[in-house]
């Protein structure tokens, strides 16, 4: 897997403006299903712990599109032994195809990193693993 560092830039804004950077990551294709990885900044967390950060994240969610799915909600240990706020619902769209969507939070320096994914049955078993190193890899500019 090849580093990617992104670019920096400053920008100044009004008050009440806040930069929540997104990011969107797209890979191959499985099928119609085009492989996105999205990554949004929260340089203001309000919440002292991940799992209140996730939660909140979560309550987002369910209040964009009501009832979800629930097939995991907890905190995970990252394969380097981070720690995130994994959430994985499935949605069937109006086409039928059955998706699998999974967001990961993660606490970092008082950052939050907030990854959205999804996946068809097939990428659970594929892609998933993938982005899992890609979000393990995940060093901040002041770190890296």
């Amino acid at each position: 897997m090849a580093t990617h560092t992104l670019p920096q830039f400053q920008m100044d804004l009004p008050e009440g403006w806040q930069d929540l950077t997104a990011y969107v990551f797209v890979g191959p294709s499985q099928g119609t299903h085009q492989q996105m990885l999205s990554l949004t900044l929260d340089r203001q967390v309000t919440h002292g712990s991940l799992e209140e950060f996730g939660q909140e994240r979560v309550n987002m969610l369910r209040e964009a599109h009501g009832e979800l799915d629930v097939l995991k909600d907890e905190i995970i240990a990252l394969p380097s032994g981070t720690e995130a706020y994994e959430f994985v619902h499935k949605w069937v769209p109006a086409d039928g195809h059955i998706l699998f969507m999974k967001m990961v939070c993660v606490l970092i320096g008082g950052v939050g990193y907030v990854f959205s994914t999804s996946f068809t049955k097939r990428g659970l078993k594929t892609v998933a693993i993938e982005v899992t190193q890609m979000i393990d890899s995940l060093v901040p500019a002041e770190e890296a």
